[in-house]
């Protein structure tokens, strides 16, 4: 629907696809069946164009983490030349335990239980769903007094969640 991808360009996001569920019932009438527009059925991106912050979250997760900081300047090097888009959707999740190699295990019939994403992953994800409803939907106030959570921009939550899938892809991240 354009309508959703202009207010995704408004608000600074590319959607990249998106899904509708329809159906139809006995006497052959048609009506929507689930939501849309949103991360859980679309895919929403953000160019991340400052590579400071990207390298600012690098700095922080190899302290954090103990990661040693050659695999890092590895990573920096890797990235300072591309361009940079981070998905804001539950594609994130996919990512990861693609990522991971979980989801190979689980297709091989090696695995059915996912590992647990480390604690710093899930605040940073709940984080950038929590700031997508609230730019989405103009509510930031509400959302912060509802959630007593400081809502994060895009750049920042999207440079967070693209920081972390590098780190995940290299085998860095915490099992």
């Amino acid at each position: 629907m354009p309508v959703i991808a202009q207010h995704a360009e408004q608000k600074g996001l590319l959607r990249s696809d998106g899904k509708y569920e329809l159906f139809v019932d006995s006497h052959g009438y048609v009506g929507l069946a689930d939501t849309f527009g949103n991360p859980e059925e679309d895919r929403y991106l953000v160019e991340l164009k400052d590579i400071s912050a990207i390298y600012r979250f690098l700095d922080f997760y190899q302290r954090r983490w103990k990661i040693e900081p050659a695999k890092i300047t590895a990573i920096q090097s890797e990235i300072k030349s591309q361009e940079i888009f981070q998905d804001l959707s539950k594609q994130f999740i996919r990512n990861w335990y693609i990522d991971n190699g979980w989801k190979k295990l689980y297709q091989e019939g090696k695995s059915d239980v996912p590992p647990t994403m480390p604690k710093d992953v899930i605040s940073a994800y709940r984080d950038t769903m929590l700031s997508f409803a609230a730019i989405w939907a103009n509510k930031t106030p509400e959302i912060v007094d509802t959630t007593g959570i400081l809502l994060r921009s895009f750049m920042e939550v999207g440079s967070e969640l693209f920081t972390l899938e590098q780190l995940n892809k290299h085998g860095l991240a915490p099992k």
